[in-house]
């Protein structure tokens, strides 16, 4: 199917660990079931994900990597018989080349186990921007190439942050 998704709203907290080359940020994830499960856009299950974070600066890019422990509520897909909800782990690596204070190019490789009992893990290679609007705001436009049979075949995202 084609459309909106189920909805990931997340917060973090980030730690600078008293230098200009380092950040470690740990936060949460919570998806809400607000796709079309009967169309592939969604799970019809609510997950929560906690995660940790590294960056760590260079002098033409900043380095990432993430890893994660996702509980998933038991679901349905497709019109699927019940899926069984399962513990999933993440991680992720990626690139953050800036090109000026407001705009960035990111690359991100990521793995994520099998969120159902009976699915396939999922990879993806996301390839998008970072747009700096505010001092506080960020916009993030991708595009993710599924690797592997559990995930989409390709995804355009798009983010929205805005710091406290």
């Amino acid at each position: 199917g084609n459309g909106a998704t189920d909805l990931d709203l997340w917060g973090k907290y980030y730690w600078n660990l008293g230098n200009d080359r380092t950040e470690v940020t740990a936060g949460a994830i919570l998806t809400v079931p607000t796709g079309d499960d009967s169309v592939g856009l969604g799970f019809d299950a609510f997950a929560l994900k906690g995660f940790g974070a590294l960056r760590w600066r260079l002098n033409a890019v900043i380095l990432t990597g993430t890893i994660g422990l996702q509980f998933n509520e038991d679901g349905r897909t497709l019109n699927s018989p019940p899926l069984e909800g399962e513990t999933a782990f993440s991680a992720a690596a990626g690139v953050i080349a800036p090109w000026s204070d407001s705009f960035a190019f990111v690359g991100e490789l990521t793995w994520e186990g099998n969120r159902f009992k009976g699915l396939d893990d999922a990879s993806q290679l996301l390839g998008g921007l970072n747009l700096r609007l505010s001092d506080r705001s960020l916009l993030r436009p991708s595009l993710a190439i599924g690797l592997q049979d559990g995930a989409p075949d390709w995804q355009i995202q798009v983010g929205y942050t805005y710091t406290f």
